[in-house]
């Protein structure tokens, strides 16, 4: 009663059941794990984090066949998007306590083989650059967009190896 409590439930475990523990680790499963790397299963959920920078992929057919399943709920971020090491992608859970082992098969024959999610690694790349116009190269005005290119390219691992300004 000095925890707030009025009713303590004590729960066995019977055949074909699951504990909500048990059936995120399967869902996590589901989901993959290269290039991701999983928080400790608290109250039923696990996340996802991203354990390098790159693109963040959703199978965007797969993964809604198993939300609607029902009591099963892997949330994540949007499909192709950049994302940076320790990034929170996705986030998985049963709704119940307890859930029926069948209803967990049924997720994996939904998901298939592959993983529901992926996360590609940027791979480093040189680039060149080629701005174009005559008030450029005339030195009429300043060229003030290929910093901001080389810029955000830094963000994706690409290095601005070769920079050339030609006329129109």
């Amino acid at each position: 009663l000095s925890l707030g409590k009025d009713h303590i439930y004590v729960w066995e475990k019977n055949p074909g059941m699951l504990h909500e523990n048990e059936a995120a680790e399967i869902l996590r499963q589901l989901c993959g794990a290269e290039n991701l790397q999983a928080s400790a299963v608290k109250e039923g959920k696990i996340e996802l984090k991203a354990a390098c920078d790159g693109l963040f992929k959703v199978d965007v057919s797969r993964l809604p066949a198993v939300n609607s399943l029902g009591e099963i709920m892997i949330a994540t971020r949007h499909n192709n998007t950049p994302v940076k090491a320790g990034d929170v992608l996705a986030g998985m859970r049963v709704i119940p306590l307890v859930i029926e082992a069948e209803k967990l098969r049924q997720a994996g024959k939904v998901s298939g083989a592959e993983p529901l999610l992926r996360l590609l690694p940027y791979r480093p790349m040189k680039v060149g650059v080629v701005t174009i116009g005559n008030e450029v190269f005339y030195g009429r005005i300043k060229d003030t967009f290929t910093p901001v290119i080389e810029q955000k390219l830094e963000q994706f691992c690409f290095k601005m190896a070769k920079h050339e300004i030609v006329e129109d």
